[in-house]
């Protein structure tokens, strides 16, 4: 039981860790494509 209990509190935490890395690389994506965006924006603002 000991074992077990060991083995899925490894898988939870690497669940976390898998959630928080996808996590962040849509905050890393979503803060790319806004880039283009603004600079859109930008150039259609202030010709």
């Amino acid at each position: 039981m000991i074992s077990h209990k060991q083995l899925s509190s490894t898988q939870i935490c690497n669940s976390c860790e898998i959630m928080q890395c996808i996590g962040g690389l849509v905050h890393i994506l979503y803060y790319l494509s806004q880039i283009p965006v603004l600079m859109l924006y930008h150039t259609i603002r202030f010709p």
